[in-house]
């Protein structure tokens, strides 16, 4: 993870150097070598955390899909980590009994 965030911030700043450089092209070389190197490292990454939410789901329908995941990336690996956090606290709700409900 923490490396993923060094080459962005890195990407970054080679879009910085590339605006001052009036796009020198052995800036534009290595800021793209650099811009594959931290897409790589995204998609590796990405599908780390797609293996390790199949491994600890507990229930059914959080099954990250490897096609999606490679379309969609970090966008979609967020959106099922958010659904399950949503279906856990529905299960807390049901599990709960209706305090308007309790005896007096």
């Amino acid at each position: 993870m923490a490396l993923c965030l060094f080459f962005g911030v890195v990407n970054i700043a080679f879009i910085g150097l590339e605006i001052m450089t009036d796009d020198d092209p052995q800036v534009m070389r290595v800021s793209n070598a650099w811009s594959r190197l931290d897409l790589i490292l995204t998609i590796i990454w990405t599908f780390m955390i797609r293996n390790r939410i199949n491994q600890i789901r507990t229930g059914g329908g959080h099954w990250v899909n490897g096609l999606l995941t490679l379309i969609l990336g970090p966008f979609y690996i967020q959106y099922k980590i958010n659904r399950m956090i949503d279906n856990i606290h529905e299960a807390e709700q049901v599990a709960e009994p209706d305090a308007s409900s309790g005896s007096r």
